[in-house]
């Protein structure tokens, strides 16, 4: 049984891709901070190729219970639906 959890607003600092032994898996890592605490965390390829270094992120986690393990899902841009604050100037 997996058990998910909701956004979490993080910052991804690095992202790390290993090779297994034989060859024939890639297990994928990003480095996070989340309140000032920093790790690291298995994630999707998916994941790790939209996640940026220094860039936050809206994070979502999933809990496997027949691994023990928690991994990244998925996540989202913190500015995807900010509202731009600058000024709009008339057309000329």
């Amino acid at each position: 049984m997996n058990i998910k959890f909701g956004a979490t607003k993080g910052m991804v600092v690095g992202k790390k891709d290993t090779k297994s032994a034989d060859g024939k898996s890639t297990y994928y890592k990003l480095s996070i901070v989340i309140d000032g605490e920093a790790g690291m965390i298995s994630c999707t390829e998916e994941v790790f190729n939209n996640a940026d270094n220094m860039k936050e992120y809206n994070m979502f986690f999933v809990y496997n219970e027949s691994y023990k393990s928690l991994s990244l899902k998925k996540i989202v841009p913190v500015d995807i639906g900010k509202v731009n604050s600058e000024p709009t100037r008339p057309a000329k």
